[in-house]
């Protein structure tokens, strides 16, 4: 026999292997979709389907929700799993301590612009005890339940309904929620000041306490802040800053180096990806300590393909049009949404790619058989518009006075910067559109 027979006859073996285990994983996931097709017709029939199915729609739920808030609630709206109210929201933010995503929640809380989340943020502040708690607990307490978004307009709004609330619970504190607004902002830049080195040398007399205590006393004429207080946050920060929301780590499938191609100049970047069961993130370190973007595989799938500049290429494309979903965090951490019609990357050896490719060939096709089974997405009930909020339904109470808009800071990365219209351009420096540059000039002077 030749002695190149027999590695030759390993490698089809293997691969008659590797293909079978494919085979077999489609099989299983075609047979979910029927326990899928089955569960609908149960329900129809009016059998109360188990509970293990529910739970199964619900975890779906809370996936759908931690990729996308508006896809994931909506999903759950059409499934009867959670009221379209926005009491019943705010419960679900509330008690579901486990697998939500805090940031999430934060980025559902801050649209502004849309009364039902608006009325949903409302709620979620009356489900806060904050009765007999003193000002900054009852922040830091507030702060935990979720992440912070990063534009100043969101901050403003979500902080002016913490105040009105806190007020409510604790009338003899501040004299009105405007005075606890202003507060909990100054909170908020004086916590940066103090723990941040990036932003010391921007808001530098901020930490100084007579220059805190003078500028919160003399800060307008519609705040007359209790000294006592100004003095009981600077000294409670200065001792203990305030503690940031961080997400649990991803439970990983796959990890390591890939090459993305990239930026306006569409050149090679070298990031650490990780592979969840729905979804790509890439960063700049294996210690993952500086997330870059976020690609969402439902919807998605990966070819093969060559490139003159590199080796074991591959692309994942969107089978829709409206592209692939991704999120993705400039140099600031400002995370942007984006959608984009494919992305290239390259594996650095022929075992990598072979691994890369199969892995998303696995996740991308488990989307795609639960998409052509339809049977996931539940058609909506006959009394579904019941639930939907009348459009007489009074409005959220407007929140308290505002601070100027050329003082209202943004966050990125746990650092305030105050805003201003001198604002300069950049590029995102990964793959995006340029965006402003906020002034990093202090809020108080």
């Amino acid at each position: 026999m030749d002695a190149t027979e027999s590695p030759i006859k390993y490698t089809k073996q293997l691969e008659c292997i590797r293909r079978e285990r494919e085979e077999t994983v489609k099989r299983i996931n075609l047979l979910k979709a029927e326990l899928w097709d089955v569960t609908k017709q149960l329900e129809d029939a009016g059998v109360c389907p188990d509970s293990e199915i529910l739970d199964m729609r619900l975890s779906l739920g809370r996936k759908k929700f931690n990729n996308n808030p508006k896809t994931g609630l909506e999903f759950m709206f059409e499934n009867e799993i959670l009221e379209r109210s926005p009491f019943a929201v705010a419960q679900f933010f509330h008690n579901e301590k486990l697998g939500l995503s805090k940031a999430a929640i934060g980025a559902y809380l801050g649209e502004i612009s849309k009364d039902f989340n608006m009325q949903v943020l409302d709620e979620f502040l009356k489900l806060h005890d904050f009765d007999g708690l003193e000002f900054l607990p009852a922040l830091r307490q507030f702060l935990l339940s979720f992440q912070l978004p990063g534009e100043s307009q969101k901050i403003d709004r979500i902080l002016a309904s913490f105040g009105q609330q806190y007020v409510l619970q604790n009338p003899t504190v501040f004299r009105t929620s405007h005075e606890a607004y202003v507060m909990a902002y100054a909170a908020i830049l004086l916590n940066t000041t103090l723990h941040n080195c990036n932003a010391k040398n921007q808001t530098n007399a901020l930490a100084d306490e007579k220059t805190f205590v003078r500028t919160m006393l003399e800060f307008d004429k519609d705040t007359n802040l209790s000294e006592d207080i100004i003095k009981k946050v600077f000294h409670g920060i200065k001792s203990k800053p305030l503690q940031v929301v961080e997400e649990a780590p991803e439970l990983s499938i796959l990890s390591g180096w890939l090459w993305k191609l990239g930026g306006h100049m569409k050149s090679w970047q070298r990031r650490w990806f990780v592979l969840t069961e729905d979804k790509l993130l890439y960063y700049t370190a294996p210690e993952r300590t500086q997330r870059k973007g976020i690609i969402a595989l439902e919807n998605v799938s990966v070819r093969r393909t060559s490139d003159r500049s590199r080796d074991y290429c591959f692309e994942l494309f969107s089978r829709r049009d409206s592209g692939i979903d991704t999120r993705k965090s400039d140099r600031e951490g400002v995370v942007s949404v984006g959608y984009h019609t494919t992305y290239r990357m390259a594996a650095g050896s022929a075992e990598e790619y072979e691994q890369w490719v199969s892995s998303l060939q696995l996740i991308t096709d488990r989307f795609g058989y639960r998409r052509g089974a339809s049977v996931p997405c539940f058609p909506n009930r006959q009394n579904s518009s019941a639930l939907l909020p009348p459009s007489s339904s009074p409005t959220p109470p407007p929140p308290p006075p505002c601070l100027p808009s050329s003082v209202l800071p943004t966050m990125t990365n746990g650092v305030i910067h105050s805003s201003s219209s001198s604002s300069s351009t950049r590029s995102n420096g990964d793959n995006g559109p340029s965006q402003q540059q906020p002034d990093c000039r202090p809020m108080f002077k």
